[in-house]
């Protein structure tokens, strides 16, 4: 998988920076088109990260997290711009309290950030809002991420975390299309800044992600993220 992700990546930057030649001069009517393939060449991109991830994850090299100064907030903001632009029929909300500043590795937090508002907007009513909230207190800094609609099953959310986990019932739809490493990222980038992440999920009140994160990471400056055994897949 890591040779796979390796070499997909000099074939789709190719394809990318065509695209963005071409939607510098398409003509109008072809820029719907072009946009829709961008986005999924975007989407590609992520996956093959995603692979190269797990790998160094699985093989012991861990995903590296670089703590400098950082303020959650501009993180949460810039995610929430993207995902608007990806989805522009959705409704993102977004609210953020008390001190955001803390010592993490911004680009680790971005992903954490945007794998869990795609995991909200896949798994959510369409004509429902998705409600982001970062917020923070004397020792630690908390991100949520809301959704309504149908709660995980309760067998599902033991597991949620594993690796290959796509949709609510295990299925592939257009709207869940992926690799299922999202959220096992997202956890092992929590975990290598010493924070942590659940989820609470009911019929009543949708699913809500919480993660919790120290101000400063309690390792080193340079830290790895690498839980568990390492199992062939």
């Amino acid at each position: 998988m890591a040779i796979l992700g390796h070499d997909l990546r000099s074939p789709l930057s190719s394809m990318t920076m065509g695209l963005h030649l071409l939607r510098r001069h398409a003509p109008s009517e072809q820029q719907v088109t072009l946009d829709r393939m961008a986005s999924t060449a975007a989407r590609m991109s992520r996956m093959i990260d995603q692979l190269l991830d797990l790998t160094r994850s699985r093989l012991g090299a861990g995903i590296a997290i670089v703590p400098v100064p950082t303020n959650l907030g501009k993180v949460v903001t810039d995610v929430a711009d993207e995902a608007r632009a990806a989805h522009p029929g959705r409704t993102l909300l977004v609210e953020m309290t008390g001190d955001l500043d803390g010592e993490w590795d911004p680009d680790r937090l971005a992903q954490v950030a945007s794998n869990l508002v795609d995991n909200a907007m896949a798994h959510g009513p369409p004509d429902g809002p998705v409600r982001v909230t970062a917020g923070g207190d004397a020792g630690t800094v908390q991100l949520t991420v809301h959704n309504a609609g149908p709660a995980i099953p309760a067998l599902l959310q033991s597991v949620l975390f594993d690796p290959f986990r796509r949709g609510h019932d295990g299925e592939e739809t257009s709207r869940t299309a992926g690799l299922g490493l999202g959220l096992y990222i997202t956890r092992e980038i929590v975990a290598g800044h010493g924070g942590t992440v659940e989820v609470v999920s009911t019929d009543a009140e949708g699913s809500t992600f919480r993660v919790a994160l120290p101000r400063k990471c309690v390792v080193g400056r340079r830290t790895v993220a690498r839980f568990g055994p390492a199992p062939l897949i």
